[in-house]
């Protein structure tokens, strides 16, 4: 997966679980439904666990890459409660990883 791809997924449900938690808090004060508030718990909680795969993916490709300084940052970033700037951070830092294959070209 793509550092790209990553943080792009990690971003959206991050905004998706931020949105949810507003409209909770709205259906919370305007006593609706339970059934809309469960709807909208269970969205919190799946794109809660969508950014925590894609955190996870991110050390992961960072562990391979040898990225020391940037898994470290990342890790702590994200347990101090700043997991969008470290994201950012990881968006912003360094080139792609190469691919692992040489293409030669054809003979004629």
């Amino acid at each position: 997966m793509s550092k790209r791809t990553i943080t792009r997924w990690y971003i959206a449900a991050w905004i998706v679980w931020f949105i949810s938690l507003c409209a909770l808090v709205v259906m919370t004060r305007a006593s609706s439904d339970s059934f809309g508030r469960a709807f909208v718990f269970d969205v919190m909680i799946a794109s809660g666990l969508t950014t925590l795969y894609m955190w996870v993916r991110a050390l992961i490709k960072l562990a391979r890459r040898r990225a020391t300084f940037s898994f470290v940052a990342i890790l702590v970033l994200q347990l101090l409660g700043l997991g969008i700037e470290g994201m950012a951070a990881y968006a912003l830092s360094g080139p792609e990883e190469k691919l692992g294959y040489v293409t030669r070209p054809s003979v004629t």
